[in-house]
């Protein structure tokens, strides 16, 4: 780690050269074009949203009006981190279009930062001083089309990788009000608006998170609600290692179990994911159908996939008895996880409150019971 001198004779060096090299304004080309440096000592902020300023290492205005049109940053070595990647260039890249110059060899490191972080740079570029201070090359970093995202959007959002997630209970209230970028260790703070306390995450009115409260103290941190899939994708990984080595019949059934347990963990991610939460998703699951009363006396049970994976079952057996063994072992498979999930839903359903018929709400279609006298008998 280089001391804060000479971090600071580095960067006054750099940024001397950057601005001579390709900010030479007013030219021929842009005559009502003007650069600033804001370094050593800040002169030409940006003015953002919130009230604060944010000041890049070089602003580009278009005069008279002092009108944007781009700015400037430039990292040194230790300064290429996530941490000054979310506090310095995500709300410069948001204020104006930003071009990021880093050392040689540290443009890949560079792109990670950016797309972990969903930071969009107008340009990056690379640079290289020459020895004995024989000026600096400049090159622009060509990242390529990024192949893996539109893979990654194809994906359930929990086997997505860090880069490619859209977490969307993120807070950015930071990002949209940004307050004035402090690089620490470099350039002391500037004068702003009184810090903001961190940020947390407000739930919807009438909801509460695991731990009674209504807000979350890590609003990235999420735990997803307990789940069968994933121990009946283990499961099937095991059985079907063990079809391959020993039985045939255990590798279809193996590979079953691998279906379900995947496609059921697909469909409960999809469901925790666009609920927007756990603590959502618990207290107000996504519906699929109306919520309409039946007439008293009559109960329709809710939509369920185990009827289809029993009926599939039964016709998968029946091949396998015709056809061939591995067959049979995926048929009964299908049988068994759809009798046992249709019995444990049915008891479910009938278990819960919204089974009563509210009998006393209706007036009752039996006929009436008459006593000897003619008289109806009283309810006491």
């Amino acid at each position: 780690m280089p001391t804060l001198e000479s971090a600071r004779q580095k960067r006054a060096s750099v940024l001397q050269q950057i601005a001579e090299a390709s900010y030479a304004y007013p030219n021929d080309e842009f005559p009502d074009r003007e650069f600033t440096t804001n370094f050593p000592e800040e002169q030409l902020g940006v003015r953002v949203r919130s009230g604060g300023w944010l000041y890049p290492d070089i602003v580009v205005t278009d005069e008279p009006g002092h009108f944007i049109a781009f700015a400037a940053d430039l990292a040194l070595t230790h300064e290429v981190t996530n941490d000054t990647a979310v506090e310095r260039w995500m709300p410069l890249s948001q204020a104006a279009p930003l071009i990021l110059y880093v050392p040689m060899g540290q443009s890949g490191r560079a792109i990670r930062l950016c797309r972990l972080n969903g930071i969009k740079l107008h340009k990056l570029m690379i640079y290289r001083q020459r020895p004995a201070g024989f000026g600096i090359d400049l090159q622009e970093a060509y990242s390529g089309p990024d192949l893996l995202k539109p893979i990654a959007g194809l994906l359930p959002p929990a086997l997505r990788p860090m880069a490619y997630r859209n977490e969307r209970m993120r807070v950015v209230d930071g990002y949209l009000n940004p307050a004035p970028a402090d690089r620490t260790g470099d350039v002391p703070a500037i004068a702003a608006p009184a810090p903001q306390p961190d940020a947390t995450l407000a739930l919807p009115s009438g909801l509460e998170d695991e731990h009674g409260a209504g807000e979350h103290d890590s609003p990235e941190s999420h735990l997803p609600p307990p789940s069968l899939a994933p121990i009946l994708f283990a499961l099937g990984l095991i059985v079907m290692a063990a079809g391959a080595i020993f039985v045939g019949e255990l590798l279809s059934v193996g590979i079953t179990l691998i279906v379900l347990g995947a496609v059921r963990w697909f469909m409960e991610d999809m469901g925790y994911f666009e609920a927007g939460g756990p603590a959502e998703y618990r207290q107000h699951p996504l519906k699929v159908m109306p919520d309409v009363s039946p007439p008293p006396g009559v109960h329709l049970p809710p939509p369920s996939l185990m009827p289809l994976l029993f009926a599939a079952g039964l016709m998968i057996t029946a091949a396998g008895a015709v056809f061939t063994d591995q067959v049979l072992g995926a048929g009964i498979t299908l049988i068994v996880f759809g009798g046992v999930g249709w019995l444990l839903e049915d008891i479910r359903y009938f278990e819960e409150p919204v089974h009563d018929d509210h009998h006393d709400e209706h007036e009752s279609d039996a006929p009436l019971m008459h006593g000897a006298d003619g008289a109806e008998p009283s309810a006491g």
